[in-house]
């Protein structure tokens, strides 16, 4: 949107044009079309610079950087962009913002092009570094790190993690010091060189007395404690363990140190490696982790043509189940002709039972009237001490008492099943007539 001055040149409206260009990248970006939007997003950064506006601007072109490379895919393109930004927020005075866009290129591009991604991680560390900031280049360090040995770059790796152990011990945290150190030890057998690592660990033993006797003349304590040094630390008994294992290319060693759990504790990249190491000559294979013998294809074609875990199994030493006959030769073809699929195992006779013979408790009481017939109890499933409300003789029903209330429950008294009984009916000859039976 051009303007014209007082005599005629132009004079664009920057204040009308840049609301319009962010809306523009946003419907834009709605549409899916990120080509479109970072065009605009970048018009939009150029107002604000054109209005003095660095901090702004740099947000834009970094907003244009991270939708170039996460939605469009495209982190080759979105590296050169976030550098723009990273220059965009050094102009403004904001260091911190610029080391970030200088990481966040080089993510993108570890996996598609390490040496420029390496250059990239480089260029952040030395802006923490000039700045004096390294407290907050500690982050970007570890992610530079595992960069540089998941790539197998174990000088630059090795060197950047010594300048994290000086950072920690600046900041005296002895915890962390001791990690990273212990991370240094591996980084540097990992390149097979035990003389290197055993320099390093005498190293890191004198930064950490030095460390704490600066730190007790600093507090004048009266009485002098004793402290403990690298070597005294979990840390470093395992530094030692492992470059002994090297030292001595004894694998057992190296082998029983690896599996201490404080290896697992580092960063996964660092823990891999540390898995991998290997001594350099000793060919010893129990240490190759991983090697086992070869599952089997799972088939049998000499004896059953099917795949093994449907085979039927074999037992040469049962007999045939005589029940499953073999009917026809189609029915077992492929399969093994003497055994059956599921044989009988053969019947053997159980040894006799020492338990003494079943004997009752006691026995049911029978009926006056009837031997036979078992007496039913007075008040035969009512809980004990159960009476019955208001009791009625029944009618037709000797012995049999009726509760007083609706619903109520029967019980009997002493009467057997047999009053209970219909009477048989009677008998007559076949041969009877009809005055017979009147």
């Amino acid at each position: 949107m051009d303007k014209k001055s007082f005599f005629g040149k132009p004079n664009p409206d920057i204040d009308a044009a840049r609301p319009l260009f962010e809306q523009a990248a946003l419907q834009f970006r709605n549409c899916k079309a990120y080509d479109s939007a970072v065009d605009a997003l970048l018009k939009a950064a150029d107002c604000y610079k054109a209005q003095d506006a660095f901090y702004l601007s740099a947000k834009q072109i970094e907003t244009a950087a991270v939708m170039l490379q996460t939605q469009a895919k495209k982190p080759a393109e979105s590296a050169a962009i976030f550098k723009q930004a990273a220059n965009m927020y050094t102009v403004h005075g904001s260091p911190d913002k610029s080391a970030e866009c200088y990481e966040k290129a080089a993510r993108g591009l570890e996996t598609i092009n390490p040496s420029e991604a390496e250059e990239y991680y480089s260029e952040a560390c030395s802006i923490y570094d000039s700045e004096d900031k390294q407290r907050n280049s500690i982050d970007t360090r570890g992610r530079f790190i595992s960069f540089l040995v998941k790539n197998k770059r174990w000088n630059q790796a090795a060197q950047q993690s010594e300048q994290v152990v000086a950072i920690w011990k600046k900041l005296e945290n002895r915890m962390f010091f001791n990690k990273q150190a212990l991370a240094t030890i591996i980084i540097v057998l990992s390149q097979g060189d035990s003389v290197e690592a055993r320099k390093k660990l005498l190293a890191f033993e004198e930064s950490v007395i030095s460390l704490f006797t600066h730190v007790q003349n600093q507090k004048q304590t009266k009485q002098k404690k004793s402290f403990s040094g690298f070597y005294d630390s979990e840390e470093g008994e395992i530094s030692q363990h492992l470059i002994e294992a090297f030292e001595n290319y004894d694998d057992e060693l190296l082998s029983n140190v690896l599996k201490r759990q404080t290896i697992k504790y580092l960063d996964n990249e660092i823990a891999k490696a540390a898995i991998n190491l290997r001594i350099p000559g000793s060919g010893n294979p129990s240490t190759q982790q991983g090697s086992s013998q070869a599952p089997s294809s799972g088939y049998n074609l000499q004896q059953t043509g099917f795949p093994q875990q449907y085979a039927p199994q074999q037992f040469p030493n049962l007999p045939l189940n005589p029940s499953r006959p073999v009917t026809s030769p189609a029915n077992t073809a492929g399969f093994s002709a003497t055994p059956s699929r599921n044989p009988t195992p053969p019947q053997t006779a159980s040894p006799p039972s020492t338990r003494p013979a079943y004997a009752p408790r006691d026995p049911t009481p029978q009926s006056a009237s009837n031997p036979t017939v078992a007496a039913v109890p007075t008040g035969y499933g009512m809980p004990p001490g159960y009476k019955p409300r208001n009791p009625t003789p029944a009618s037709g029903f000797p012995g049999v008492v009726q509760s007083g209330g609706s619903g109520g429950f029967e019980a009997f008294s002493g009467q057997t099943t047999q009053d209970f009984r219909p009477e048989p009916r009677q008998q007559f000859p076949s041969g009877a007539d009809d005055d017979d039976l009147c």
